[in-house]
């Protein structure tokens, strides 16, 4: 009876020792797969290093049995820049938003203009389709409208001659008009004005000159 207690206990100490067996197994088996994993994720030897500037081939070695190719690569440090677009014509509004869009500062000046409407860009600077990199100031001009017309006071031209009298009214802003005919006055001067004299208008004003022709 005794005999076969020990034998018995024997068995069981056998059995207790293969156990060990395929636990061993299992944990090779799951270091081999987390090895695998973290060399696949970047995480363990041969990763790639992501802030590099070549492209190289090198084999390195990423575990105890196999080498894996690395591939390193860089990406443009900083982006291409849009060309500007040409805004002749366009509302300052859109423009500024275009411009703030292609990642440029738009600078706004203003100016009168006899051809295009309040609100429209006149002119910019750099030049439609350069490329002056982000970041840069680029200049709209704005149409203001026309020019406010200017009160000028209307010369006296009585008595002069035509060349002069012209000249003298051009001179204070105001559109001359000569109108010619035969009278008692000295030969091709003005002997009347349409307008009096020291009169407050408005420049670009027309004023009628009567010069005399000879006799």
């Amino acid at each position: 009876m005794e005999e076969h207690l020990n034998a018995t206990d024997e068995e069981r100490s056998a059995r207790k020792d293969w156990y060990w067996i395929p636990l061993a197994f299992v944990l090779v088996i799951v270091v081999w797969l987390l090895w695998m994993y973290m060399d696949r994720t970047g995480e363990g030897p041969g990763s790639v290093d992501g802030d590099t500037s070549a492209i190289t081939t090198d084999l390195v070695k990423a575990g105890p049995t196999r080498p894996t190719r690395v591939l390193e690569f860089e990406l443009p440090v900083e982006p291409i820049s849009s060309p500007v677009p040409d805004m002749t014509g366009w509302r300052q509004d859109v423009a500024e938003r275009t411009l703030r869009a292609l990642g440029f500062v738009p600078v706004i000046l203003e100016e009168y203009s006899e051809e295009l409407l309040v609100g429209k860009v006149i002119a910019q600077t750099p030049e439609p389709g350069s490329r002056p990199g982000r970041g840069t100031r680029v200049s709209i001009t704005i149409s203001l409208g026309p020019r406010p017309l200017l009160e000028v006071v209307v010369p006296d031209v009585v008595g002069m001659n035509e060349a002069e009298a012209i000249a003298a009214v051009q001179a204070a802003g105001l559109v001359p008009r000569v109108l010619r005919q035969h009278g008692p006055f000295p030969d091709w001067t003005v002997y009347e004005q349409e307008i009096e004299p020291g009169t407050v208008v408005y420049e670009r004003t027309v004023i009628d000159l009567l010069v005399a022709l000879p006799r």
